[in-house]
């Protein structure tokens, strides 16, 4: 199926829920303080409480991969014939990514690879490969800061994102439309900044958890138990060579 119809609605046409699930933890992380140094009068311990309590939940909507609460993160596409999306992040890699796509090609499969910038930009070629084969590019941000891109202002986020649609635009000629945030996190703040570049936040429907576990059928095992239309799997093309970028 062409990936184009993937993504209904648009990215930056959130449901109410979202909407105001997203604005909710924005104000309350931002004004709690000022409830909380009244309540502070009355019972420290309280106020306390409260802080923590707000900042948690924000916490939790920029921590937990996948997480639709306040981004329109695509975790399936509607459907009615018999195919699924499928996936691969992190790359493109020298050694790994080939091998895919001649696995790929020897099944007539074609995928969506969500490419680091700074790789791409390394590896120009390679991209062009996956173009050529039919396959799709999409933007997981420029360098991939794991451990701290949940925590981003948006401008940051917009430099990460800017970055490497810079790349894959120069190699394509196009600038990519789906987006997946490393480790699958679409905090709060970054939901304005995929709507001003017209961004579809992509997560998955299944995961193969390959970066941590190199055993095929236990892989493969955890996909097929979501395998049905309208599903999408996310793999790792590198998964022997894990190190964060």
């Amino acid at each position: 199926a062409e990936n184009s119809k993937f993504i209904k609605p648009p990215a930056c046409r959130a449901s109410r829920r979202q909407d105001l699930a997203r604005r909710a933890i924005l104000v309350s992380s931002l004004a709690v303080f000022i409830p909380a140094l009244a309540i502070a009068r009355v019972s420290l311990p309280l106020a306390f409480a409260v802080v923590v309590g707000t900042h948690l939940f924000f916490f939790f909507a920029s921590l937990c991969p996948n997480l639709r609460l306040c981004v329109p993160v695509a975790t399936r596409f509607d459907t009615r014939e018999r195919e699924l999306w499928l996936t691969f992040d992190d790359g493109p890699d020298p050694q790994e990514t080939p091998r895919v796509l001649a696995l790929l090609a020897q099944h007539r499969v074609c995928a969506t690879f969500f490419l680091i910038g700074r790789k791409a930009k390394k590896n120009p070629g390679l991209v062009r490969e996956i173009l050529a084969a039919g396959h799709t590019t999409a933007n997981h941000t420029y360098t991939h800061q794991a451990a701290v891109f949940w925590a981003y202002p948006p401008s940051l986020f917009a430099r990460e994102i800017d970055r490497c649609t810079e790349v894959l635009a120069a190699i394509a000629g196009a600038p990519p439309r789906f987006f997946r945030g490393p480790v699958g996190w679409h905090p709060p703040l970054l939901y304005q900044v995929l709507c001003r570049r017209e961004l579809h936040p992509v997560g998955w429907s299944a995961r193969g958890l390959d970066y941590g576990d190199h055993n095929p059928s236990r892989v493969a095992g955890r996909l097929l138990r979501h395998l049905r239309p309208g599903a999408i799997f996310m793999l790792h093309p590198e998964c022997r060579n894990r190190r964060g970028d």
